[in-house]
């Protein structure tokens, strides 16, 4: 009978950590411009609903003076009518003025409606803020992976782990909380504006609290299945044999392929 078959030594692939560390840099440095630039635009904006509550009283104030000149308009013209007709038309404008009040522009609701939108502000300072942090750590992984050290390989398998968790959780309620107020509050907004400046709904407009909820649900699958793909490669590819043992340092290398040799003496 012949004996034990010795299994051979894994081939290290050194490669794959200077591609996987190249992507890193590469990826994490994007990523943490694109956070860093959202987060310093929600700052700069504002996203809290003061800077919009100030700016619907600026709006209403706005339309209050616009309605009281309108008033006195119609007014001086009653008043320098030379006909009773004349007067009583600007008389009976002035009365329907005077009922409707003031109004906002047409497109106002769409200016303020991110009072409303506070679910989707909170969503997007967690995700530029978490997409900062751990981009972050994507970089420094990025840097150590090119070392070929193993500590580096194991910082950038767990931050490819934190990556697909953190997205699955983050798209998960985008789509399941964020999407039906956002949908509803823009839909209504936008059918609104559209029936103010045209007198009504056009004829087979679709709903557009459906369609902008189709629209950001099917958005939210897809970030997440493109943001997946790199993560997912990134653990397959550092948990390969040969990798691994592109990882181990030669010295340390050069014992274990010593005693696998005189295992199989």
């Amino acid at each position: 009978m012949s004996g034990p078959r010795n299994t051979p030594p894994v081939r290290p692939r050194p490669k794959p950590f200077s591609v996987i560390g190249a992507l890193n840099l590469l990826f994490g440095a994007g990523l943490v411009a694109v956070a860093w630039t959202m987060l310093g635009g929600m700052a700069f904006n504002g996203m809290t609903a003061e800077p919009y509550e100030g700016l619907e009283r600026a709006l209403m104030l706005q339309a209050e003076r616009s309605h009281r000149e309108a008033l006195a308009t119609l007014e001086a013209r009653e008043a320098s009518a030379q006909s009773e007709a004349a007067k009583q038309v600007f008389r009976e404008a002035i009365e329907q003025r005077a009922a409707r009040g003031p109004q906002l522009p047409p497109g106002s609701d769409l200016v303020m409606m991110g009072s409303q939108m506070q679910s989707f502000g909170t969503w997007s300072v967690v995700s530029s803020a978490t997409s900062l942090i751990v981009n972050l750590m994507m970089i420094v992984a990025g840097a150590v992976l090119l070392q070929r050290v193993e500590w580096g390989r194991r910082l950038s398998l767990w931050v490819a782990g934190v990556k697909l968790a953190r997205l699955l959780i983050l798209q998960t309620v985008f789509v399941v909380f964020v999407v039906p107020s956002f949908s509803r509050n823009l839909g209504e907004a936008v059918q609104e504006s559209i029936a103010t400046q045209g007198g009504g709904i056009p004829a087979g407009m679709p709903n557009m609290t459906q369609l902008y909820a189709a629209t950001y649900t099917v958005m939210g699958i897809g970030m997440l299945v493109l943001g997946a793909i790199y993560p997912i490669v990134t653990l397959v590819v550092l948990n390969r044999p040969g990798v691994k043992a592109a990882s181990v340092p030669a010295a340390i290398r050069a014992k274990q392929l010593m005693h696998e040799a005189g295992r199989g003496r």
